[in-house]
């Protein structure tokens, strides 16, 4: 060992490279209090960053970034350094090589604004963790070293959340087993509704249908929560202008931090139609935007006002419904799945005292709502692209919405039960837009589904009552029937 007094500053320079290149930083503080001048904090930033090791573990080094930024502790003043990888070149060697240096830049090639503006470790920590994924893939090397820092610092918090969480979870805890992985480079090159798609549509060997609620509770939730980042805006801004709305007559989604949630509401409604099971028990078990996991790091409610995350549960309240409108079976598994769905909207939304779903079959219930409104509609209101249209009255949850949902539903089960299948959106139009023959047409149809099954006396009253309340949802009828 000798002491550091013999050293110039390039040779001090080319030894801080050889210490970085060992994986052991401990010395660098000693070297930079010996050598102030030489190593301004970015430089030796920068130095870091260049040549030590990517799958060095942060737990070796993150205390002696600690103490480099934060000076938690004096430095010895005459530290014992091994400085046999420089003391025997010449000064001229030693001045050569270190003009040849090619320090990394602590900022990355087209960094977000919010990253170019941060302090020196900031963007020191940002670089890193894109090289230790790009070099290692290890991935959960990358929170070691953040975790330490980023409660101090904001940018660092959102970019863990929205970008590292979604991508440690879908690598490492959700779908290990998955033959490809995502990278961070992969997932920072993705606006939100290209994000949505591929985060939502992965699912695991087994196709479990907790995998979508999984999904939206924790790579979409955390995902979203930097969608007010400005790369992000950019990357929607630029695929905002080469799409099409998807609802018909109304505006596309304004790319601001909650325009993503408008994506997940699409997406549901039309992945419903392909895997309604699936779809079904995401709004059984999911509780929309506000549930999410952020994996402790931040609290959701710390960035929506309340006003904000009441109206994202509405727009996701309305695409429920939408996708009991969309659905095209008939079948009683495809019915039973609608009253789940219909359900846990009035439930979310505390309008359950406007659903009749609960109704026992053998109490037919008198179904109020404001029929102007609702019969106000046109059919094309009824088609996929308008139903998550603001300003659908028969979509956007409200009491009426509810109670004339829930009565259309309880007539299925009715038809159901009397051999009739009808698809909801079908007895939708009928009821709104059907003609007085049209109806008839269709009594026909399901007096002539009825006759073909045998029924007792009893049974044939019943089914009077069923018919009878079909013609008006309304619970009490005279003698006299029709």
């Amino acid at each position: 060992m000798a002491p550091l007094e013999g050293l110039s500053d390039a040779h001090a320079i080319l030894l801080a490279t050889y210490i970085c290149a060992t994986g052991v930083l401990t010395n660098l503080p000693a070297l930079q209090a010996h050598y102030p001048h030489c190593f301004p904090l970015e430089r030796l930033l920068r130095i870091i960053l260049t040549y030590l090791p990517e799958s060095t573990e942060p737990s070796t080094y993150v205390p002696v970034l600690q103490q480099l930024t934060q000076d938690l502790s004096p430095v010895s003043e005459d530290p014992a350094i091994d400085i046999s990888a420089v003391k025997d070149l010449s000064e001229a060697t030693a001045r050569k090589r270190v003009r040849r240096l090619r320090l990394r830049t602590l900022k990355r090639e087209d960094e977000e604004d919010e990253v170019h503006s941060a302090d020196h470790l900031t963007q020191f920590l940002i670089h890193r963790a894109y090289l230790i994924d790009t070099e290692t893939a290890l991935q959960p090397l990358i929170l070691g070293l953040l975790l330490p820092f980023y409660e101090q610092r904001p940018i660092l918090r959102t970019w863990l959340i929205s970008s590292l969480l979604p991508a440690l979870r879908l690598n490492y805890e959700y779908y290990p087993n998955r033959d490809e992985t995502i990278s961070l480079e992969t997932l920072e090159l993705m606006d939100d509704q290209t994000a949505i798609n591929v985060l939502l549509s992965i699912t695991g060997s087994e196709g479990n249908n907790m995998d979508l609620v999984t999904n939206l509770r924790g790579l979409v939730g955390p995902w979203l929560y930097g969608s007010n980042r400005a790369k992000r805006r950019r990357l929607n801004e630029s695929a905002l202008k080469n799409s099409i709305s998807f609802v018909q007559g109304t505006p596309k989604p304004q790319p601001t931090e909650l325009a993503g949630w408008e994506y997940v509401n699409e997406w549901l409604l039309s992945r419903s139609l392909v895997d309604h099971s699936s779809v079904v028990g995401a709004f059984t078990n999911w509780n929309g935007p506000a549930d999410i996991d952020l994996g402790g790091y931040d609290d959701q409610e710390n960035q929506v006002s309340a006003d904000k995350q009441k109206e994202l549960l509405t727009r996701y309240g309305q695409s429920g419904l939408s996708v009991v409108y969309a659905h095209a079976d008939s079948s009683q598994a495809a019915l039973d799945g609608s009253f789940q769905v219909v359900a846990r909207v009035a439930k979310l939304l505390e309008l359950e005292e406007f659903s009749y779903l609960n109704s026992p079959d053998s109490d037919l219930p008198s179904v109020d709502y404001d029929t102007e409104r609702i019969s106000s509609t046109s059919r094309a209101s009824l088609l996929q692209n308008a139903l998550l249209a603001h300003a659908n009255p028969l979509t956007l949850p409200s009491p009426s919405s509810i109670s004339f949902l829930s009565a259309l539903l309880l007539s299925l089960r009715i038809l159901v039960q009397l051999g009739h299948l009808l698809p909801c959106r079908a007895a939708a139009n009928i009821c709104l837009h059907g003609s007085e023959d049209l109806q008839l047409a269709e009594l026909k149809n399901v007096i002539s589904s009825v006759i073909q099954q045998q029924r007792s006396r009893q049974n044939w009253e019943y089914v009077r009552l069923q018919l009878l309340w079909l013609r008006d949802w309304q619970a009490e009828h005279s003698e006299n029937g029709w």
